[in-house]
């Protein structure tokens, strides 16, 4: 019974749970603040109205001036109207005079708030300049990142989503191509008396280039005719592929389509491989052609590997 393959499944999830992960950890690790809250802010009730407190320190690596037109630390708040019930946001820029905080330096806020009801903090922003323009940052109140480490995450995110997709889609052709090779072996010892099943390839590595070549070509050749008139045809030619064989003591078959062909292709792999030394790699047999370009490879069980190698040894002798 042929089990499916999931090694590359493994290591496509496992890549794939590092990837996430990162992005996970860039999207709700806090990102790096030129200015951090150091103290947590919140309001208090006076016999004047409403204080808003907190303390803020400065980690860009310079002094930074706060005024009421440019550099300015900004708190929202989500206000309940105790009358009409009804909320509402307002924003209070903290400076409304210069202040230089030195770097490395905290500044203790204590500001008057101008608001009536229950109010709740949602988020305390920073507007700092850099260079020739000026750069937003998200103190308090944010759930994902927004910079440097979102961008980041979005790549990482975008390559683990993919590798996802590669792993199930690679769990999945392994899964039929395991289910596909049970239905053969289970038909062959009904059919044939001694007969061995092996998945392999078998080609021509000179033809595979040319195929590629010419895929290439007919894309771009394709692609150049849809930017030039709006509509492109694109022709591709077979390359590498998987294939499953039937070894039998006098006949090698492939096994071709969802029906399951048998046809007999001993002649022409004789014409091509007689004589060939029969190289063990593993779990696979492999044969060279005379022209040194043309190959066939059987992947077999261990436990049938050496019947296989004895079989193929047989049909491939001058004596045949």
């Amino acid at each position: 019974m042929v089990k499916p393959n999931k090694k590359v499944f493994y290591v496509l999830i496992s890549l794939t749970i590092t990837f996430l992960a990162t992005m996970l950890i860039f999207l709700f690790v806090p990102e790096p603040q030129p200015i951090t809250v150091t103290e947590k802010f919140y309001i208090t009730e006076t016999q004047n109205g409403f204080e808003l407190h907190g303390k803020i320190k400065n980690n860009s690596g310079q002094d930074r001036t706060f005024n009421s037109y440019g550099q300015q630390i900004t708190v929202s708040l989500r206000i309940k109207d105790p009358i009409t019930g009804k909320e509402y946001d307002e924003e209070y820029k903290i400076f409304d005079r210069e202040v230089t905080v030195q770097a490395g330096g905290s500044y203790e806020i204590i500001k008057d708030l101008d608001i009536r009801g229950q109010a709740k903090i949602t988020k305390i922003t920073a507007q700092l300049s850099k260079d020739n323009y000026y750069v937003g940052y998200t103190l308090y109140g944010k759930i994902v990142n927004d910079g440097t480490f979102a961008v980041i995450a979005a790549f990482t995110g975008i390559a683990g989503f993919t590798l996802l997709i590669g792993a199930i889609a690679n769990l999945t052709a392994n899964i039929k191509s395991a289910k596909r090779a049970n239905r053969i072996i289970d038909n062959i010892s009904k059919k044939f008396n001694g007969a061995v099943y092996a998945s392999g390839y078998y080609g021509n590595k000179n033809q595979e280039r040319t195929n590629a070549a010419k895929s290439a070509i007919g894309i771009i050749g394709g692609a150049s005719m849809q930017l030039l008139t709006g509509a492109g045809v694109y022709k591709t030619n077979a390359g590498r592929r998987r294939r499953d064989f039937v070894i039998c003591p006098d006949a090698l078959f492939e096994i071709v389509g969802k029906e399951q062909k048998y046809y007999d292709i001993l002649p022409q792999v004789k014409e091509i491989f007689e004589n060939a030394e029969i190289v063990e790699k593993r779990n696979t047999l492999t044969m060279t052609g005379a022209d040194g370009e043309s190959y066939f490879t059987l992947a077999v069980n261990d436990c049938e590997k050496q019947k296989l190698k004895e079989t193929l040894d047989n049909l491939l002798r001058n004596n045949k």
